[in-house]
């Protein structure tokens, strides 16, 4: 008797292909070893339980319904992923199951959001960002950058208002809209650079 592998269908993308590529499934081409996807995913049920020695899950979820009380043929659940938010781990331990999750996976992206989060406090982001919000971020002083994103802005509103010439209001339009998407297009610096900024 072959050891069958029923794979989750959400693993599938809209092409048809594995998210994980599949030169992974050639491991499982080997002697007393079969695999095949599963027809219904989205939770584990008595048949598959019957009909499956292991099952390769990603967002699939096992309840204490999925398992027959007596003796069934499933053995192992593997996660594509990391937690068992989606598997009941006490219906698992009664039933005598193993479930494996992938660690390695995520690591990465794990590790690249802590640092991120320590470089955010580090660089007080939450501050600068609700000081932004609020509208005030130029009473702290502009950047030199800053200063020359600004006067391209308003030099593109000057430019849409049929201007050749900045006026305090475009400079001010550019100020209040607090976010670059709604300030408008972009002029080319052409040799603007920031000389002073007055208050």
């Amino acid at each position: 008797m072959q050891f069958l592998i029923g794979i989750t269908p959400d693993v599938l993308m809209s092409n048809g292909q594995p998210i994980f590529g599949t030169e992974v499934l050639e491991l499982l081409k080997q002697p007393g070893i079969a695999w095949e996807y599963m027809q219904d995913g989205s939770q584990i049920t008595l048949a598959h339980a019957q009909r499956y020695d292991a099952i390769c899950a990603m967002t699939t979820r096992l309840g204490p319904d999925s398992l027959p009380p007596g003796p069934h043929r499933l053995k192992l659940i593997a996660r594509f992923g990391v937690g068992y938010d989606s598997i009941d781990v006490p219906t698992c331990s009664r039933a005598g199951l193993l479930l494996t999750i992938a660690p390695d996976g995520v690591r990465r992206p794990v590790a690249t959001s802590a640092l991120t989060f320590v470089l955010m406090l580090a660089q007080k982001v939450w501050f600068k960002d609700k000081l932004t919000r609020s509208g005030r971020w130029f009473l702290q002083g502009l950047s030199p950058r800053a200063g020359i994103a600004l006067l391209r802005a308003a030099k593109a509103q000057a430019l849409l208002s049929g201007r050749d010439y900045v006026a305090p209001d475009d400079v001010q339009a550019a100020l209040e809209a607090q976010d670059r998407t709604r300030c408008g297009p972009m002029a080319p610096s052409a040799g603007l650079y920031l000389a002073e900024v007055r208050y």
